[in-house]
Order: C-alpha cells, then sequence, then structure tokens
C-alpha cells in the first residue's frame, strides 16, 4: 500500500523522504550517545591493561582501516554515494561491482602496506610490529573496504537504516570483543587484533545478506558504471584525502616517527577531546534543514551567527574545564602511566574549539548551496597540517602532533570565517559576541522541547 501511494505523488508522499531522513539522522546520534559508555569503559579499561606501550601498537593496526584505507579507496565511496543518488545508476544495478571494487581496492592496499612494511617504510612503530599482529590487521583491509562500499551504496540509496545499525553493530562489536578478549582473557594485542577480523567479518556478513535481501542485484560487473565513475571519484577523493588527514594524520605520522609507547600516551588524549565533537554534531541535521528552508539571506545570516556563538562559548567553557582537571581524570581513569597523556590533551582542546566554528560554518555554506566552500577550509586546515606534523612531532613527540593538529583546525577555522564573511558581506558579521538575547533565545528552545516531550508523553 505505502509503495503505491508513493508512486502516485500525492503531497503526503512527497514529505516522506524528508520525515524519514530526519528520524534516521536522529537515530545515528542517539545511537552514538547510547553506546557512549560503552566505548568510554572499553577505552580506559584496554589502556590500563595493555599499558602505554601495547596501547601504542594496538592504535597504530586500528589506523589502518582508519585513515589508510579511505586514502586506498581513491573516492570510490563518494562516487558510487553520488551515482546511486542522483538516480544515474540504480543499486541494485552496481551493488556487485561496488563490493567488488571495495574488495580489490583493500586487497591492493594490503598489498602496498605489506611491502612498505617489509621494507621498513612503514615506521618506528610498525617495525615494532610483528608479522603474527600485523599480517591479521591487513587480511582485515579488503573486508573494510567491502563494508565502506556496502554503506555507500546504502546510503545514497536512502537506506539510512542499515547505516544506523552498521555503526551500532561496529561500536558494539567492537567493545564487547575488546573486553572480552583483552580484559577477561587477558589476549592482549593479539585478542585486539583477532576481534578487528573477526568483527569485520561479521559486519560484511550482515551487509552482504541485508543487500541481497534487498536489492536481488545481478551478479555481474558494471562497465558502464566503472567508465563514468572513475572521474567523480577522483574529484572526491581530493576532499577525502583533505578529511582524512585533518582527523588521523596525526597519530599515522606520530606512530611513524615515534616508538609505540609515545602513540599510546597519545591515544587517550585523542579519545577525550572528541567526545566533545557531539555536541556541535548534534546541531548538523537540525541547522542545516533550518538554514536550507530559510530563503531570506539576513535570516539564515542571524541563526547561525547566533548558534555559532553559543555553540563556541559552550565548548568553549567545557574544553577549558577539561583541561582544567584533565590531569588529575587521566591519572584516576587511565592510571599513572598515561599521566603524559594531560599535555596532548590540553593542548587538543584548543584544536576542538575551533573546529566548533568549521563545523557550524559548513552547515551553512551546505545549506545555502555553496558546499564547496566546505571543501576549500578543509584542504587549507589540511595544507597546514601537513606541512607541520613531520617537524613538530620531531622536536616535542605528542605534544607536537597536539599542536600541529590543533593548528590544522584552527587553520580550518579562520578560512570558514574569512568566507562567511565575504559571502554576507556588506553585512558585518556578529560570530562570537554573546548576547543576553541568545541565552534568551537558548532558554526558550529549551522550553519548547521540554514543551513538547510533555505533549508527546
Amino acid at each position: 500500500m505505502s509503495n503505491a501511494i508513493a508512486s502516485a505523488g500525492t503531497p503526503p508522499a512527497a514529505k516522506a523522504p524528508k520525515v524519514s531522513s530526519a528520524r534516521s539522522t536522529l537515530s545515528i546520534f542517539t545511537t552514538r550517545v547510547v553506546m557512549l559508555p560503552l566505548t568510554i569503559v572499553t577505552s580506559i579499561l584496554v589502556a590500563r591493561v595493555l599499558g602505554p606501550n601495547a596501547r601504542g601498537i594496538y592504535g597504530f593496526l586500528a589506523l589502518i582501516g582508519g585513515f589508510a584505507l579511505p586514502i586506498l579507496m581513491l573516492g570510490s565511496g563518494a562516487s558510487a554515494t553520488y551515482f546511486i543518488s542522483s538516480k544515474r545508476f540504480r543499486a541494485a544495478d552496481i551493488f556487485v561491482t561496488c563490493i567488488t571494487i571495495g574488495f580489490l581496492q583493500g586487497t591492493l592496499g594490503a598489498l602496498l602496506l605489506v611491502t612498505l612494511w617489509v621494507t621498513g617504510l612503514l615506521g618506528t612503530t610498525a617495525s615494532a610490529t610483528p608479522a603474527s599482529l600485523i599480517i591479521p590487521a591487513l587480511i582485515a583491509l579488503p573486508l573494510q573496504g567491502a563494508i565502506n562500499m556496502g554503506t555507500r551504496v546504502a546510503l545514497g540509496d536512502s537506506w539510512f537504516a542499515l547505516n544506523n545499525r552498521v555503526m551500532f553493530a561496529t561500536s558494539l562489536c567492537t567493545g564487547l570483543s575488546m573486553l572480552l578478549l583483552v580484559v577477561v582473557l587477558g589476549w592482549g594485542v593479539q585478542g585486539a587484533v583477532f576481534g578487528i577480523v573477526v568483527n569485520n567479518s561479521l559486519l560484511f556478513t550482515g551487509i552482504l545478506i541485508a543487500s541481497l535481501r534487498r536489492y536481488r542485484p545481478r551478479f555481474a560487473l558494471n562497465w558502464t558504471y566503472l567508465r563514468e565513475s572513475w572521474q567523480y571519484a577522483v574529484k572526491a577523493w581530493i576532499t577525502d584525502l583533505a578529511v582524512t588527514t585533518n582527523l588521523r594524520l596525526d597519530q599515522w605520522v606520530l606512530g611513524m616517527a615515534k616508538n609505540p609507547v609515545v602513540l599510546g600516551i597519545y591515544g587517550p588524549a585523542v579519545v577525550i577531546s572528541e567526545m566533545l565533537w557531539m555536541i556541535p554534531d548534534s546541531l548538523g541535521f537540525v541547522l542545516f534543514n533550518k538554514i536550507a528552508a530559510a530563503r531570506n539571506p539576513e535570516e539564515q545570516a542571524e541563526l547561525i551567527e547566533r548558534l555559532n556563538r553559543l555553540i563556541f562559548w559552550i565548548m568553549a567553557l567545557a574544553c577549558g574545564a577539561l583541561a582544567h582537571f584533565g590531569p588529575l581524570a587521566i591519572r584516576l581513569l587511565y592510571g599513572a602511566n598515561y599521566a603524559a597523556s594531560a599535555e596532548p590533551l590540553a593542548i587538543l582542546l584548543v584544536g576542538t574549539v575551533a573546529l566548533t566554528i568549521s563545523k557550524m560554518l559548513t552547515k551553512y555554506f551546505a545549506g545555502t548551496g555553496a558546499p564547496h566552500h566546505s571543501g576549500t577550509a578543509v584542504v587549507v586546515g589540511a595544507i597546514v597540517g601537513f606541512a607541520l606534523y613531520a617537524p613538530m612531532i620531531r622536536m616535542y613527540g605528542a605534544a607536537g602532533a597536539a599542536m600541529a593538529h590543533s593548528a590544522s583546525y584552527l587553520a580550518a577555522a579562520v578560512t570558514s570565517v574569512f568566507i562567511y564573511r565575504r559571502l554576507v558581506a556588506p553585512r558585518r558579521p556578529n560570530l562570537f559576541g554573546l548576547k543576553i538575547s541568545d541565552l534568551s533565545w537558548l532558554r526558550e528552545q529549551l522550553r519548547m522541547v521540554r514543551a513538547r516531550r510533555h505533549a508527546d508523553a
């Protein structure tokens, strides 16, 4: 019945996709919140059990999928999402092709990385990692490539529920496997790596079964898609490269340049600082929708500036408090072995505040139909980070990685502000001067949320 109504093109059916997307985005955020306690507990217990050296080795192995894979995919994931969402190709027609691409790119990437490891070009931490650990981590790379492509196909097809399930399953399986294999059974890094392989095998199997049931695809390569998609993929890869560089290049270079202990010390600082990202991220879908719906440029500018002022100062206060109490919190939670994590944490929190500005203003760029400006800010940040990581890490270790990382976020923030000022000229923007009316507006928004909850109850 619902399919027939949708195909008839009635007004209610036309609104359905927007409602579904909003609910799916809310579900993603809810999943993050629900899984946060497990993530925190797992991070603390695994770090305490492994110690800084083994924690550094595990962190570097985990980076293979988190840092190396997005680069090795050459933009193919973004290309799949675009060509499906734009209706150029049906998901059922290119699903097998996309999964094959992901698996082959992951395989080629694994062969490249093992070659670099054998020749000693993968860095200090990799050289200190035995074959019994690095080989299984590389074996998981083809599965991770296929998983990435499977979820990108689903996103292009607006199958957001699958992405939610994959995210939930990833967090749950990772947390439980680390607790069982590392903490309870005491298998150390070997158990953590075994968990990586098992978790990715389960995720790939689940995605494959669900997608085969939904799409019933043709088991043949779509050569037309392969010919047409690579040009878009190369363009998208540049943005993927910049985003990945901003997020994880600090840890990758640190692992290459320093011994595992240094990367192990840096790990908790990264985990703690990134937890605060949930505050601006939670507003992302709401802000984008409101800006896109507001046809008046003055209204759009007023909305983004007010929210930027509020979130900037909330994040500044939260980061300031965390920097102050960070040393005590790290000692109590992670133990004395990780006391040195307090310094890079305090430095990373500066970048976290700057990142808030970029996260807010890029929603304005996208909501006003100018998403390319977001890419400009990200690329500038990536260039700054790329130039600073090696020399800063060589001189200051983990603290140097944090300095370069924060500098990249500061550069992206400054670029975002510069672009925004140019776009709204001759308007004189107020992005940081908090007003009493802003607090009143925030209080009213919170009151409305509580009223709606009571009405729903």
